[in-house]
């Protein structure tokens, strides 16, 4: 168990961090991407078994705010300035509504309301602080397709 009662399991456990909220949350607009890496894991995520939510082609107003809580915005040709939330536990996306999203059905370019907690963490002689999605809002969907190639790969697994 860590400091705030959640059972770390390996390698988390090995961290023997302490999470600690650092600022009140905030709510940011922008676009989705890679939606069914809240459910799942990915290439990326599987060693660490973190779920993400990736909210890209963010406002400067929303950089600014989210660069103000120290967290590190990133930024690429495909999703503009973006941030990325991790977290231990699935991540559960609502329509404006509050009804249940599935996130494999969510494509990307869907535009959503991220309200983004912060938390500090610590491994080894590194720390820093980290974005966590405490709520995604599916403003405007566009509803994932997947591709030819994609679906004859899956064909010939079967």
């Amino acid at each position: 168990m860590d400091a705030i009662g959640v059972k770390l399991t390996e390698p988390q456990g090995l961290l023997k961090r302490k999470l600690k909220m650092t600022a009140k949350p905030i709510s940011i607009t922008g676009q989705l991407y890679y939606a069914s890496d809240m459910v799942q894991f990915n290439q990326y995520t599987e060693a660490s078994k973190k779920y993400l939510v990736k909210l890209g082609n963010l406002s400067a107003e929303d950089v600014a705010k989210v660069e103000a809580l120290g967290v590190h915005v990133g930024e690429n040709d495909n999703m503009g300035r973006f941030v990325t939330c991790k977290s231990n536990f699935a991540i559960q996306p609502v329509d404006d509504d509050g009804k249940n999203i599935d996130p494999k059905t969510i494509g990307n370019g869907s535009k959503a309301t991220l309200v983004l907690a912060t938390y500090e963490w610590k491994f080894a002689k590194k720390t820093g602080v980290a974005a966590s999605a405490k709520r995604v809002v599916v403003t405007e969907l566009v509803t994932y397709v997947p591709s030819a190639k994609v679906e004859e790969e899956a064909d010939m697994e079967l």
